[in-house]
């Protein structure tokens, strides 16, 4: 009897496992959202991001129901902490996502400037939907930063996010 009490003690200890299991589909949830080109009901990308995101948060409540029954309870204390740590990731990306965006295609941008021959202003779509695009401007003159204004019941904004380059976003009533 003591034997088995003995291995399961063994069994219970504290584990990064969770974490290094639900961190990187965190992430892959979050480069899928950030590169998600939007439409009237999402891409194709919306839903698989959707769709992990519930498949992992199951999978994680029943992992975690498990320790619970089993009572192991260092076990049980790493996963519910890999949970939020997970949601916690996956915020971080989506709230840096328009620079995350820019500083993976960087090199693009800049490799198409440079075929355009000296081109002053470019622009390269991200999303858009009814009424609303956003998207990166290329502006040499920098004269794009102080576009903030409304045109034809639209209203532009601009946020830079290096030097020369904006992100914009237009939304049309």
């Amino acid at each position: 009897m003591s034997d088995i009490a003995n291995q399961n003690k063994t069994r219970d200890r504290y584990t990064f496992i969770p974490a290094v299991i639900f961190m990187p589909i965190a992430v892959v949830e979050g480069l899928l959202w950030i590169f998600e080109p939007s439409g009237l009901l999402g891409s194709p990308q919306f839903w698989i991001a959707l769709l992990m995101l519930f498949v992992s948060s199951m999978v994680w409540l029943v992992a975690v129901l498990i320790a619970l029954v089993i009572r192991r309870w260092r076990c049980l204390l790493s996963m519910i902490l890999a949970g939020p740590l997970s949601l916690a990731t996956l915020a971080l990306l989506i709230s840096f996502g328009d620079q995350i965006h820019f500083q993976i295609m960087r090199q693009y941008y800049l490799s198409e400037i440079a075929q355009s021959n000296g081109a002053n202003q470019r622009y390269w779509e991200w999303r858009g939907g009814l009424g609303w695009d956003e998207g990166v401007v290329f502006d040499r003159s920098d004269l794009a930063l102080s576009k903030d204004d409304q045109q034809n019941n639209c209203k532009i904004s601009n946020r830079p996010v290096a030097q020369h380059f904006y992100v914009q976003f237009v939304n049309c009533q």
